[in-house]
């Protein structure tokens, strides 16, 4: 059990599968194998098999918040909200403090469109950890989508400063900006959302194929460009009224 806990640590997924599947050979009653194995599952995004481990230690160990709370997240991912509210539920039930739970719970009530629900989880999230950028973010959304413009940029902001890095945090405030006009900000902001989970999906968006990126600073005059349909067709629709602007640019 230590050699698999050791490789999930180390980010080494596929021996942490291969050591939790032996455990499990060996004594089919252990959870913390099924544990550790729906971790490293969950980690390849294997939805199926993560929640299959993570159901079988709460039959074995009813009481394991911790399973409750990570079948709730893959619940989320899988589009069933229901099962997500419920087994978030189930682990603060178990534990109180189990802050990632109000995310999730949240995170599946905003879905629900049960938005004062929601943005109480999210604020019961940031009593227990004030400084959580997932809550932050999701308060954010809710807020941006009040019109509550002044408050969500504080939330976003804040995000951002904990987790620099995250693509999510700073798409969501691209779409802020975007919305107030501040083109800008709003503008160099949504080319992260190429880093985001939803656009690197297999199901996702792809970029033109061998393209190089024109950002409107390189002569277009008596050259070529590839107009590529990056998302849904109402996008594709609203921008493609700017074609007779850069043909008149010398495209």
């Amino acid at each position: 059990m230590n050699r698999c806990s050791l490789n999930l640590l180390l980010q080494q997924d596929e021996s942490a599968i291969a050591d939790g599947r032996s455990l499990i050979v060996l004594d089919p009653r252990l959870s913390d194998a099924y544990y550790n194995l729906g971790l490293a599952l969950q980690g390849f995004h294997d939805l199926e098999g993560s929640w299959f481990h993570y159901s079988r230690v709460i039959t074995l160990v009813p009481s394991q918040p911790l399973a409750y709370l990570n079948r709730g997240s893959i619940g989320f991912d899988k589009h069933q909200l229901v099962e997500s509210i419920r087994d978030s539920k189930a682990a603060l039930m178990l534990d109180p403090s189990t802050f990632q739970a109000y995310v999730n719970l949240g995170n599946a009530l905003k879905e629900q469109n049960q938005i004062s629900a929601a943005l109480r989880a999210y604020d019961y999230a940031l009593i227990l950890m004030p400084e959580l950028p997932d809550a932050l973010s999701g308060k954010g959304l809710i807020l941006l989508e009040s019109s509550a413009f002044d408050a969500a940029t504080d939330c976003f902001d804040e995000a951002i400063r904990i987790s620099p890095l995250d693509a999510g945090f700073k798409y969501n405030k691209a779409h802020l900006c975007l919305l107030k006009g501040d083109y800008a900000m709003g503008w160099p902001l949504f080319e992260w959302r190429w880093q985001t989970k939803s656009m690197r999906g297999e199901k996702g968006p792809q970029r033109a194929p061998d393209a190089p990126l024109w950002l409107g600073k390189e002569s277009l005059q008596g050259k070529r460009i590839l107009i590529w349909p990056e998302q849904g067709f109402g996008d594709a629709l609203q921008f493609c009224r700017y074609i007779p602007e850069l043909k008149a640019l010398g495209a």
